[in-house]
């Protein structure tokens, strides 16, 4: 039920890119108010290119290794 809950918060899609643990969302939910958690457009590209960066690396990784 809670994570439904977040599920239905404005900007679930953006601030879950940003936060893959779950446990880290809630603590600093316990801190901070939930506008304050909504990532940067700077901050979501980052994550995102960081993203994409292990996956190449790991593609990479399975060709060598393949």
């Amino acid at each position: 039920m809670a994570i439904r809950l977040l599920q239905s918060l404005p900007n679930w899609d953006r601030v879950v890119k940003v936060y893959a643990d779950l446990n880290d969302l809630a603590d600093d939910l316990e801190n901070h108010d939930w506008e304050d958690l909504n990532p940067s457009d700077q901050h979501l590209a980052d994550v995102q290119e960081e993203e994409a960066w292990i996956s190449a690396a790991l593609l990479q990784a399975q060709q060598v290794a393949s």
